[in-house]
């Protein structure tokens, strides 16, 4: 397993950032095999993975890649 750059908790899922799109998509196997799901709000019970709605452009690390774990 790959060590995130960035973590947020949010109260119906947490999102960990990668340097790489390549690390991300390693995490969302791990994340999806082990059965991860969103606990509550819209997307209750939806699999968590690889989510590029949250990947941004950081100062200090340059491109991010998300994944909602």
């Amino acid at each position: 397993m790959s060590n995130p750059v960035k973590t947020e908790g949010r109260i119906c899922f947490g999102l960990e950032w990668y340097a790489t799109e390549a690390e991300a998509e390693v995490r969302t196997k791990e994340v999806r095999e082990s059965g991860q799901r969103y606990n509550g709000g819209f997307y209750h019970g939806s699999a968590c993975g690889r989510e590029k709605g949250f990947d941004y452009v950081d100062k200090e690390h340059g491109p991010l890649f998300a994944v909602v774990a």
